[in-house]
């Protein structure tokens, strides 16, 4: 009968290393570069346009970067929750 009810909640957790955080810097990058190969090849006008695809790349980047860097934790316990749809922290049952 003393059961005791735990109510934990998900909390996100920011990690500025790692994979997520090498996306972002090579999105940051990819208009420079791509831009610069391009003009080199085939002059100011193949630029232009490479900076416009850099400019996608950059968007996609961002926010596969952000997607990656972006983790669940359980705020009980401080674990590392795997899936944000998970109603329950797999270690401390909250």
């Amino acid at each position: 009968m003393n059961e005791r009810i735990v109510i934990a909640r998900r909390e996100k957790n920011f990690d500025i290393t790692g994979s997520g955080c090498l996306l972002q810097v090579l999105g940051l990058l990819a208009p420079i570069v791509i831009s610069t190969l391009l003009s080199l090849i085939g002059g100011m006008a193949m630029g232009l346009i490479g900076g416009a695809i850099g400019v996608i790349f950059l968007v996609v980047f961002l926010l596969e970067g952000l997607a990656k860097q972006t983790k669940w934790i359980c705020s009980n316990c401080k674990n590392p929750i795997e899936l944000p749809e998970g109603k329950l922290c797999a270690t401390c049952g909250a």
